[in-house]
């Protein structure tokens, strides 16, 4: 026998926006109460005459039962399955009506990672990431539909987060080994320079990454990649070898040190320089002249160079000079 029902509000702040009730016709072997989606429907024995209805899908586990929703705003009857992990990225499906159009899909406050309308009865959609139990809302041009209680199952597992690079720059052929200070690496699957993986990574702990940086020019975003997602960008910038075009002048002085020196080239910014070998004191460097104070050496050729993060460059030799002994007096 066809009979009619009215709806009741149990969850109050999971309807739709305008607050207005809507018929559903059940067709059924004998009275019933049905409660789907935060929905109660009750036997009624009035109904609106000349609603418009909808067919309302996904009541096969309801036996014996149809059922027809009156059309105004969309509403949602079911969502199969209801539950799932809190990482998200699963697919449930929305069973309910008045679905054409819809511009929106939101557990809780948070978008659906994306859905498909099949039908204005049906919506498939992905699940995004989340924590205990939320209403699952509808939105399209008619309003905001009930809400049909979401259960997410488990901790949710946040994205790492990095809070340093050291050192944040190097050579443009890689090779060289950084470390990525920061929480959440447990897990890591991968660590990325730009678009390029890293050569190779150990996750020392939760809070460190050191990494073996891959070839690349310029400034990069670096991420980590974990179960919960992929990190904030923290910016790695490539460096070219320093380039000399005038070796260290004056190339000689005494084998006490203290000989004042300059070397010209480019890309000498944060540079270090070695005589021997030995590290010389940095006075001044503009990014094309560094001013060098030479450390003792022994007499004799000592090899000059220059090293940045970019990598080293010869900037000629300097000769270490001994003061003439004297054996005997006039």
């Amino acid at each position: 026998m066809q009979r009619s029902v009215s709806v009741v509000r149990v969850w109050r702040g999971f309807f739709g926006r305008g607050g207005s009730s809507f018929d559903v016709r059940v067709t059924a072997q004998q009275p019933c109460v049905l409660a789907l989606g935060g929905l109660v429907m009750t036997e009624d024995s009035s109904s609106r005459p000349g609603s418009q209805a909808a067919a309302v899908g996904g009541l096969g586990s309801l036996p014996g039962v149809t059922a027809s929703l009156g059309l105004g705003g969309p509403a949602l009857l079911a969502v199969t399955l209801p539950l799932g992990p809190a990482s998200g990225g699963n697919t449930v499906t929305l069973l309910g009506a008045g679905f054409t159009g819809a511009t929106a899909v939101r557990f809780g406050l948070v978008s659906a990672t994306g859905f498909i309308v099949a039908s204005d009865s049906i919506i498939t959609a992905v699940v995004p990431p989340g924590v205990g139990i939320v209403p699952v809302t509808v939105t399209t041009p008619g309003g905001i539909s009930n809400g049909f209680p979401y259960i997410y199952v488990g901790s949710a597992t946040l994205p790492a987060v990095i809070s340093s690079l050291s050192p944040a720059s190097g050579p443009a052929a890689g090779g060289n080994t950084v470390t990525v200070g920061g929480s959440g690496f447990t897990g890591a699957t991968a660590v990325t320079f730009g678009s390029r993986p890293a050569t190779g990574f150990t996750v020392v702990n939760d809070n460190t990454v050191t990494v073996v940086v891959p070839p690349g020019t310029g400034p990069v975003p670096v991420t980590v990649t974990t179960p919960g997602g992929t990190s904030n960008a923290f910016t790695y910038t490539y460096t070219t070898a320093p380039v000399i075009t005038a070796t260290i002048t004056p190339a000689s002085g005494p084998s006490t040190g203290g000989t004042v020196a300059t070397i010209s080239g480019s890309g000498l910014s944060g540079a270090t320089v070695t005589v021997g070998g030995v590290m010389a004191t940095v006075v001044s460097n503009t990014g094309t002249v560094i001013t060098v104070l030479t450390p003792p050496g022994a007499a004799g050729s000592a090899a000059v160079q220059v090293t940045t993060p970019g990598g080293t460059a010869s900037a000629g030799t300097f000769t270490y000079t001994t003061a003439p002994v004297v054996t005997g007096s006039i």
